[in-house]
């Protein structure tokens, strides 16, 4: 029995195989430490990022992203955010909704922060909390909508989530997500070898940040023509369907009222020579979707605007309607005057409560 237990209480000696490995191993190591600390001395950490640290916005999806971050991180504030994806990124006009609050009893400012190819919600709710919320926060937010946020678009995970930079600083769901940004954030080494790469493969011309002065409004000035072989007899969100979808919206209401942001909610109009190419009426849109969104907006308790009725009232004649848009989902640059400024007096009924 002595015997038996002093030949297990004693590990087996290492191999000759264990042994190289080892060795190995701490070689590998200590040539990244030593690595990782020349590239922290001053004149090679200078010389490097003068030569890769522009490379560093080729790592995003949109760079619309990064210049509202570079924009707040340099000090501006703006006092009301416009939200929302593509539809309210050539919908609404900053500087038009800005005049409609001219009369407030203390200086407004607004932005215009949308997302490209963003219409699922909930990630645009983690862009907005982890990414421009860390930097600043406004004291009012109109989200813009239209159907197409309700839809199957608005359940696809957004493409900013293919991003390495975005997946590592805001979509850090995994824990390789976690690791890679632990990792960027702390290794002088690691982010250089990532820049290079870029570096090597990737002009010089593509790093260049956007200045945007109105965020991320986008003019379109051609106009769309009315192609009636496209419309359809079925519906596309049904009654049934539209419950689960609310999910998304909720999400990024109660973040913003979480951080202290009041919060109103603006559809942006569909033209009928649009709407029909996923519902069989106007009377099914409004049955499918507008009338259900504004039941749960008033039943929560967020001012909603909804622009369409007025807008089919004002210019009822499809082929006037498709002068206002660039294409099916897309307002083009009357469009965006004419839905800024009912946006504008919307906000300062609704949120800034100016006295007409």
């Amino acid at each position: 029995m002595s015997l038996l237990s002093t030949s297990n209480s004693n590990p087996p000696a290492p191999t000759g195989t264990a042994k190289r490995l080892r060795r190995s191993l701490l070689a590998i190591l200590m040539g990244l430490l030593m690595l990782e600390i020349g590239v922290r001395l001053p004149p090679v950490h200078a010389a490097l990022s003068s030569t890769l640290d522009p490379y560093e916005t080729l790592l995003w999806y949109s760079k619309n992203m990064l210049s509202y971050r570079m924009e707040l991180d340099s000090g501006k504030h703006y006092d009301l955010w416009l939200l929302g994806s593509s539809y309210m990124m050539t919908g609404l006009d900053p500087e038009i909704v800005d005049d409609a609050l001219a009369a407030a009893d203390d200086p407004l400012t607004v932005q215009n922060y949308g997302y490209s190819a963003m219409q699922n919600l909930v990630d645009m709710s983690l862009v907005v909390d982890r990414w421009l919320l860390s930097v600043d926060k406004p004291r009012y937010a109109i989200i813009g909508l239209q159907w197409s946020n309700m839809s199957s678009d608005g359940q696809r995970p957004a493409r900013a989530r293919s991003s390495p930079m975005e997946r590592m600083l805001i979509f850090h769901d995994a824990p390789d997500d976690w690791v890679s940004a632990f990792v960027y954030q702390n290794s002088a080494l690691f982010r250089f070898a990532t820049l290079a790469r870029n570096a090597l493969l990737i002009p010089l011309e593509q790093t260049d940040v956007p200045d945007l002065p109105k965020g991320g409004y986008v003019p379109r000035n051609q106009a769309m023509t009315c192609d009636r072989s496209l419309w359809t007899d079925n519906d596309k969100p049904t009654a049934a369907e539209f419950e689960s979808h609310l999910v998304r919206l909720d999400a990024l209401i109660n973040m913003l009222h979480r951080n202290g942001v009041e919060v109103g909610v603006v559809n942006i109009p569909s033209s009928y020579c649009a709407l029909r190419r996923s519902y069989s009426s106007q009377e099914h849109y409004e049955q499918f979707y507008l009338d259900p969104l504004a039941a749960h907006l008033q039943a929560t308790g967020v001012p909603y605007a909804e622009l369409d009725r007025r807008f089919f009232a004002a210019y009822p004649d499809v082929d006037e309607q498709v002068t206002f848009y660039y294409n099916a989902s897309h307002p083009n640059s009357e469009g965006a005057k004419l839905f800024s400024l009912w946006t504008g007096e919307f906000a300062a009924q609704a949120l800034v409560r100016v006295t007409p």
